[in-house]
C-alpha cells in the first residue's frame, strides 16, 4: 500500500470516517455498559454482605455463644468475607472511576482552524485525530476499567465463597468427628506456624 499524499482525492475516505465514527460511539458505549457493571458489582456485593451480616446476627441471637472451632472458623470466614467486600468496594470504585477521554474532535478550534479549509483536507485531519482518540481511550479503558473490574468481579466470588461457607463449615464440623476435627486444628496449627517463620 502506497502513503497517500496531500494532494491525492481519497476515494474511500467517506466510508472510513463513517467506520471510524462508528467504533468511537460503540466505545463510548462500552465506557457506559463497564459502568452500569461495575454499579452492579457494588449493589450485588453490598447486598451479599448484608444479607450475611443479618444471617448471621438472627444465628447468634437463636444460639448459645459459646467458643468452638466451628465457631471460630466460621467467625474468621465471616472477617474474610469482611474484607473481601473492601477490597470488591475498592477495585469496582477504581473501575467506575471518573477519567478524562478524549473526545475529539473539539467544536471550537475546529472552526476557527478548519473553516475555510478543503473538506477533503479537513475530513483527512479529523478522521487521523479521531483514530489516535480511539486508540488512547482504548489504552485507558483496557488499563484502568476492565482490569480493576475483572478483579472486582473476582473478589465478589470470593466473597460470596466466603460467606458460604461461614454459614456451611459450621454445620459441616459438627457432623464430623472428634478425631477429624483434630486433624483440622492440627493443619491449622502448622499452616500459623509456617506464617510465623516467614
Amino acid at each position: 500500500m502506497t502513503q497517500e499524499t496531500e494532494q491525492e482525492e481519497p476515494r474511500s475516505l467517506d466510508i472510513i470516517f463513517a467506520e471510524v465514527k462508528d467504533r468511537l460511539k460503540a466505545q463510548s458505549d462500552q465506557i457506559k455498559a463497564l459502568d452500569q457493571k461495575a454499579g452492579l458489582v457494588v449493589s450485588s456485593s453490598s447486598l451479599i454482605i448484608t444479607i450475611g451480616a443479618g444471617l448471621r446476627t438472627a444465628l447468634e441471637k437463636s444460639g448459645p455463644a459459646e467458643v468452638t472451632l466451628p465457631s471460630v472458623c466460621s467467625f474468621a470466614l465471616f472477617v474474610l468475607a469482611g474484607v473481601l467486600y473492601l477490597l470488591t468496594m475498592i477495585f469496582a470504585f477504581r473501575a467506575y472511576s471518573l477519567l478524562r477521554y478524549r473526545r475529539d474532535p473539539e467544536p471550537r478550534p475546529l472552526r476557527e482552524h478548519y473553516m475555510f479549509e478543503n473538506p477533503t483536507s479537513t475530513k483527512r485531519k479529523i478522521l487521523a485525530n479521531m483514530i489516535q482518540c480511539f486508540e488512547e481511550n482504548q489504552k485507558i479503558i483496557h488499563h484502568n476499567k476492565v482490569r480493576n473490574l475483572r478483579i472486582a468481579l473476582s473478589l465478589l466470588i470470593a466473597e460470596t465463597m466466603a460467606l458460604v461457607a461461614a454459614f456451611l463449615l459450621p454445620s459441616l464440623l459438627a457432623v464430623l468427628t472428634p478425631s477429624f476435627t483434630w486433624f483440622i486444628m492440627f493443619a491449622l496449627r502448622c499452616l500459623i506456624a509456617i506464617f510465623k517463620k516467614g
